[in-house]
């Protein structure tokens, strides 16, 4: 680039500021120009720029997200690292919506016998953990060399494996240490009464490392009265949370290295008051739990409902009640009203001076899936709204409908209402506590992609959100067809109110057993993992 032309005459500081509004393909055609440019296109300052720029939207892994926070003269981080996660995240998510051309990765079977699978997740974007009803649990590195699953890594391993020696397990939950090292599991199994085992597993980076049972630490072996599903287990508090059609049960656990293994104990816990009033409440039953900071909000088929967490469980064993509920259909400009979700996928929580913030996507068999945003205010931000507890604002941010009983008039009025931006907490701490937070259009709409079928086009089979809520897959049956489609979806600057249909795979086949059944996301990395009837596990790169 000479000198003397416009471009060359500006100062280094101005370079940086045009080529920050440059997309990253932009930026590398730049680098190709000029040694000039070329040095510019390599500066630190205008990679975590565009990192800052894109994090509200693009989904980066947790260390990425750190430096993100960072001031630009205390990130140490070498260059090359900042560049290649940037240019990962923006290649992937052009490419996040495409087809899978590539065949998947079928991991190996341990026999012929069909099996029912229990619980698929994945693991920081690489360790694949999932079970069957009938006892077996593995634990999968998918990505050992972390590289993009693309065909130039090396091939997914099996790091550790279970047999529980016994069938009928009903329920698993998993959560990771702090060190994120460790992975924490705990099982139920149906029967009376009904026995609770808890586990650590070691995750092994080494690739050589042998294939070993004793990666599989028991840490507790419990006993229920009666037979329920966990929920959630959370090692930072040492807290695991079991539920009935009745009860919420949050039962207090030692998850530490060296706990000892009780073989003979009692589930001791604090009871949840989720008992019906009436009715119409029969039919709310639970349908998943979490802990979120000082709360426990649990997901019902038609509401939410928020409890306080007692963390003293010796001193408290008293039924704690609910603070706050609200409905799916909470707002008088929610158009769509009596919701019932069978399933829920939650993203992780954020929390910014008190206010806690998450998002999920609940899907209702006859309308379709519907995404949320949904933010908690303290009870002393939200004094004005809740006399007693917190206050819950809930929105419906996107739909993705398979049936006509939702019109598209109604759809229309969603995409013009105005939803809340992004809360920062200068809006929640203000001076003026009775004012609501500003708002502002945040979804546009267009309504043109929707087609749905006189009655229903099919039914979603598997769900899954990603720990971000950036990124979102799903398994949609079509009815009187053999084709199982797999659809993805991923947040955008302006978010389109009715979800596209963006299928990446299908599977045709008559046989029930190819029914996709579950699904798990890597939203860093773009991979998909599917597990059908038969128990079998498919793992989807991504082409970048």
């Amino acid at each position: 680039m000479p000198e003397w032309s416009p471009l060359g005459l500006l100062p280094v500081e101005l370079k940086l500021y045009i080529l920050s509004f440059l997309d990253v393909e932009a930026i590398l055609l730049m680098r190709l120009t000029c040694i000039a440019l070329a040095q510019i296109t390599r500066s630190r300052t205008l990679w975590l720029a565009l990192l800052h720029k894109s994090q509200d939207i693009l989904p980066y892994s947790s260390h990425v997200r750190s430096l993100a926070k960072q001031n630009y003269s205390s990130c140490l981080n070498p260059l090359p690292f900042i560049e290649s996660a940037v240019i990962h995240a923006c290649r992937s998510t052009r490419t996040w919506p495409r087809q899978r051309m590539r065949q998947p990765i079928q991991l190996h079977k341990q026999n012929s016998d069909s099996r029912s699978l229990l619980f698929m997740e994945l693991y920081l974007d690489r360790w694949l953990l999932y079970a069957y009803t009938e006892g077996q649990v593995y634990l999968w590195d998918i990505n050992p060399s972390n590289l993009p699953l693309d065909g130039r890594g090396l091939a997914p391993r099996q790091c550790a494996s279970l047999d529980l020696g016994s069938r009928n397990w009903t329920s698993l939950a998993a959560s990771l240490d702090a060190s994120n090292e460790c992975i924490i599991i705990a099982l139920t199994r149906a029967s009376i009464p009904s026995s609770i085992q808890i586990y650590r597993i070691q995750m092994r980076h080494d690739p050589d490392a042998v294939l070993d049972s004793t990666t599989f630490e028991l840490l507790h072996s419990l006993v229920s009265p009666i037979p329920q599903l966990v929920r959630m287990i959370q090692p930072s508090t040492q807290l695991m949370i079991l539920s009935s059609p009745s009860t919420v049960d949050i039962v207090a656990v030692n998850t530490r290295i060296n706990a000892p293994v009780d073989v003979s104990g009692e589930v001791v816990d604090t009871k949840l008051n989720i008992s019906p009033d009436n009715l119409e409440e029969l039919m709310n039953g639970v349908v998943d739990v979490r802990i979120i900071e000082t709360y426990v909000v649990v997901f019902k088929m038609r509401s939410i409902k928020i409890y306080p967490l007692m963390f003293d469980m010796t001193s408290n064993k008293e039924a704690s009640r609910c603070q706050c509920t609200v409905d799916y259909g909470v707002r008088d400009d929610f158009p769509i009203t009596s919701l019932c979700f069978r399933s829920v996928s939650i993203s992780e929580f954020i929390v910014d001076q008190g206010i806690i913030s998450f998002s999920f996507c609940g899907y209702d068999f006859l309308r379709g899936i519907f995404r949320f945003e949904a933010r908690i205010f303290p009870s002393q931000v939200s004094n004005s709204r809740s006399e007693h507890g917190p206050f819950l604002d809930l929105n419906c941010v996107g739909i993705y409908p398979i049936s006509d009983v939702i019109d598209k008039n109604h759809l229309q009025l969603l995409a013009t209402r105005d939803l809340p931006s992004t809360l920062h907490a200068s809006d929640a701490s203000s001076s003026n506590t009775n004012s609501t937070p500003n708002i502002s259009p945040k979804v546009r709409s267009n309504m043109d992609h929707i087609s749905v079928g006189a009655n229903s086009r099919g039914f979603v089979s598997a769900m899954s959100l990603g720990p971000q809520g950036k990124r979102a897959v799903w398994v949609e049956r079509r009815r009187s067809s053999t084709i199982r489609e797999v659809f993805v979806w991923q947040k955008g600057v302006e978010d389109e109110v009715v979800i596209p249909r963006q299928a990446v795979y299908r599977v045709e086949s008559y046989d029930l057993k190819d029914d996709l059944t579950h699904c798990a996301i890597g939203e860093v990395s773009g991979t998909i993992v599917l597990g059908n009837r038969a128990g079998e596990i498919f793992i989807l790169g991504i082409d970048l």
